[in-house]
């Protein structure tokens, strides 16, 4: 009776191994955003790619607070709010003037909209630029679209944006692509867990 325990025994361990591997590849789990594989436009430039939600396990941005009537969320560490020139945006830059990060919240009136119609107004856009949609973004539980791509030799741009509650959201990172990519996910990260809704 033994020999049978022993087959039945290594026979399950083997099983609980076999789940293990399958969760650790699951992209479903919550990755660290520092390690995920960056996004590549068209032209072949390396855009940031946080992970689809902004983890809990991601530190969020302490820098100076952008702050809209809908929502609120922190630029990065050192970074300089440079006021409002318009009542619906508010941004902040590095000391060097090279990135910035802007949120802007248009009112509107209406429903809320589903993300592929909101996306199919500006995609045209986006698309002459050579920007990639990439997977919808969930920040602060909502669900943002995301396009990232290569605005010009001197900035790459990941865009998030909603139109929910009776505001049309957008959070907009426009980084120095001599920046190294994980250092740019990182970044957005970051700034996006610091998000809330008011």
């Amino acid at each position: 009776m033994s020999r049978p325990r022993a087959v039945v025994a290594i026979a399950a361990l083997g099983l609980a191994f076999a789940l293990a591997g399958c969760n650790d590849d699951d992209p479903g789990t919550n990755a660290d955003p520092t390690t995920s594989p960056s996004a590549t436009s068209s032209d072949g430039s390396s855009s940031a790619s946080p992970s689809d939600d902004a983890s809990p396990s991601v530190a969020p941005a302490t820098g100076q607070q952008l702050k809209m009537s809908n929502a609120t969320m922190n630029a990065p560490q050192g970074w300089k709010t440079t006021g409002k020139i318009v009542d619906f945006s508010v941004d902040a830059a590095s000391p060097d003037f090279t990135s910035s990060v802007t949120l802007t919240a248009l009112e509107y009136a209406g429903p809320t909209l589903p993300l592929d119609l909101l996306y199919d107004a500006v995609k045209g856009s986006y698309e002459r630029k050579g920007y990639q949609r990439l997977p919808d973004q969930e920040i602060d539980g909502v669900k943002f679209y995301h396009v990232a791509g290569k605005r010009d030799r001197y900035a790459t741009e990941d865009v998030f944006a909603v139109r929910d509650s009776g505001y049309e959201t957008t959070i907009r990172y426009t980084l120095d692509p001599k920046m190294p990519a994980a250092e740019r996910e990182k970044l957005i990260a970051e700034g996006l867990a610091s998000f809330t809704f008011s």
